[in-house]
C-alpha cells in the first residue's frame, strides 16, 4: 500500500490520504556476474526432477511436511483471491489516541508520511495535524503492506503527519526473557552513579542526531572504483589483542572513559 491511495477514517471524519515512504536505504551497488563475465539469471527448478518451471506451472498450497517437501495440499485460486480480499485493509481506521510519550518507540520499524491524494482538498489533514500537535497524541491502528498486517501509530512532527510502523506486542517477546537476564543482576550504587556521570558528560543536544550521515557510502564508492581503476587495495590489519572484557574493574573503567571525554572536550575548545 506504500505510495497508494487510502481513506483514513477517525469516527464519521474520512479523509482521502497517500501513504509514502519517507526514504529509501542507499547504498553502493555490485553487480553478479559469471565467471565469463555474463549476467547472472535466476531460474526456479522442480526441486525433484531438476526441471525449470514454466509460465504456469505453480502451485500454491501447503506441505504437511515443509522440511522433506512432501504431502503437498493446494489451495485453489479462488481460494487464495478470496483469502487476499478478506484479509487486506484499505481503510486506515483509527479507534484510540494515546500520548506520543507512551509510544513504544523500542517496537518502531519503518517510517512513513501521510500526504493528502492528488486534487484532493488538504484542509482535513491540516486539522488533524494541528490537533495532534496540540494535544501531543498519536492515533493507532493497524494496516496492511503486501499480505502483512502492521500496528501503526500516526501523529504530527515537524510540519508532516508521521506513520510509525511497529511490531506489535506479542512479537517482542524476546524482550521480555533479556529482561529477565537483567534483573537477576545487581550493580552497586556508586557503579551507577559513575555512569549516569559519564553519560552525562557525553550528552548534547537533540540536533546532534541530524549531524549523522552515512559515511560508509562514499568510502564503499571510492574503493569500488580504485579498486577499478586497477589500484590495490589493502586489508586493514586488526589488532593482535582482543578488548578486555567489561567484567575485572568496572569503576576504574568508568573513571577512565570520564576523563577521556573531557580531555576531548578541551582539545576541541582548544582547537
Amino acid at each position: 500500500m506504500a505510495g497508494k491511495n487510502t481513506l483514513l477514517e477517525i469516527g464519521a471524519l474520512i479523509v482521502p490520504v497517500r501513504l509514502e515512504k519517507v526514504s529509501v536505504k542507499q547504498d553502493v551497488k555490485l553487480d553478479r556476474a559469471t565467471a565469463r563475465g555474463n549476467k547472472i539469471k535466476r531460474i526456479e527448478v522442480d526441486a525433484v526432477t531438476g526441471e525449470a518451471l514454466l509460465d504456469g506451472d505453480e502451485k500454491r498450497g501447503v506441505f504437511e511436511n515443509p522440511k522433506e517437501g512432501t504431502g503437498f495440499r493446494e489451495v485453489p485460486q479462488e481460494a487464495l483471491d478470496a483469502i487476499t480480499e478478506q484479509t487486506i485493509l484499505d481503510t486506515f481506521e483509527i479507534e484510540d489516541f494515546v500520548a506520543v510519550k507512551d509510544l513504544p518507540t523500542e517496537r518502531f520499524t519503518d517510517t512513513y508520511f501521510l500526504a493528502p491524494q492528488t486534487g484532493v482538498n488538504p484542509k482535513p489533514l491540516k486539522l488533524l495535524y494541528e490537533a495532534l500537535r496540540r494535544t501531543k497524541k498519536a492515533g493507532v491502528f493497524k494496516l496492511t503492506l503486501t499480505t502483512r498486517q502492521y500496528l501503526a501509530a500516526l501523529y504530527a512532527k515537524d510540519g508532516a503527519l508521521i506513520v510509525n510502523l511497529m511490531h506489535f506486542a506479542s512479537d517482542f517477546a524476546k524482550v521480555s526473557r533479556a529482561s529477565e537476564v537483567l534483573d537477576s543482576v545487581a550493580v552497586e550504587p556508586k557503579q551507577v552513579a559513575l555512569a549516569v556521570e559519564l553519560i552525562d558528560a557525553m550528552t548534547s543536544d537533540g540536533e546532534v542526531i541530524d549531524s549523522f550521515e552515512d559515511d560508509l557510502i562514499p568510502l564503499k564508492q571510492d574503493l569500488v572504483d580504485k579498486a577499478l581503476a586497477g589500484k590495490t587495495l589493502v586489508k586493514p590489519k586488526k589488532g593482535e589483542k582482543a578488548p578486555e572484557p567489561v567484567t575485572s574493574d568496572l569503576e576504574a573503567q568508568l573513571r577512565a572513559s570520564y576523563e577521556a571525554v573531557q580531555q576531548r572536550k578541551k582539545e576541541k575548545v582548544i582547537a
